[in-house]
């Protein structure tokens, strides 16, 4: 038995309703063109716990499907297309860490008609990446903490689950049935998660503002060039998953 050749994705309102998409639902033609099961809500603060598939509006996933809630500004950039086939049957969970990118242009205009993949190729050094990223060198940065939040720093990434194995869902780790949970590390340089923090300069501001973030994202906008340090254009020949 061959593991599915699609993933599911699981997409809150909080994803459909960004500048992205212009705060509309999401497309009956994207919807049937990928495996796409979303929550509908209206409130706009930022989640820790997802329902199951009860709220899901789509059908219902297969048990043996692989289920990875992301943002609409993360996009796994895969070197490595056969690392999920390899371990499918051998783990529940697979973890993948993020890189995060400054932005370039300061409009949303100058990004009409472009693609973050040709303009915001430029991110910050990361440890899981043999990079050196230490204290010293975010000094010069001047990084510091905003409304609690390192500016300099990732979060903590994403990850997908077996749906059969789902016991509870959150933003960066969910729970499996099974334990000890079964998680595999998926390395940086096999597959990896760009996270586009700030699109431009406007749309740093904007979605701080609808999302209750203004104060950290301020502290990473100060320190744009510390997530422009590095040129990566790697995501332009990602490969497909499966």
């Amino acid at each position: 038995m061959l593991p599915p050749s699609s993933l599911s994705s699981n997409i809150g309102e909080e994803l459909i309703t960004t500048d992205f998409i212009r705060s509309k639902p999401l497309s009956t033609s994207l919807r049937k063109q990928f495996q796409i099961a979303y929550v509908e809500k209206s409130n706009r603060a930022q989640e820790f716990h997802y329902c199951l598939s009860s709220c899901f509006v789509d059908k219902p996933m297969d048990p043996e499907d692989l289920l990875m809630i992301q943002d609409i500004d993360e996009y796994l950039n895969v070197r490595k297309s056969d690392v999920i086939f390899k371990y499918y049957y051998k783990y529940d969970l697979f973890h993948f860490n993020e890189i995060r990118y400054g932005y370039v242009l300061d409009t949303d205009n100058e990004m009409l008609n472009r693609s973050l993949r040709t303009t915001n190729l430029w991110r910050k050094p990361h440890r899981y990446l043999g990079e050196y990223e230490e204290k010293d060198l975010q000094d010069l940065f001047k990084c510091k903490s905003y409304d609690g939040w390192p500016a300099c720093e990732e979060g903590n990434g994403k990850e997908m689950i077996r749906v059969g194995t789902i016991q509870s869902l959150s933003v960066h780790f969910h729970t499996s049935k099974f334990q000890p949970n079964r998680r595999f590390y998926v390395d940086m340089k096999e597959i990896r998660l760009n996270h586009y923090i700030m699109r431009t300069k406007e749309d740093a501001i904007q979605s701080a503002k609808k999302w209750d973030k203004l104060g950290s994202r301020l502290g990473q906008m100060a320190v744009n060039q510390w997530f422009r340090m590095i040129f990566d254009d790697s995501i332009t020949e990602s490969k497909r998953l499966i």
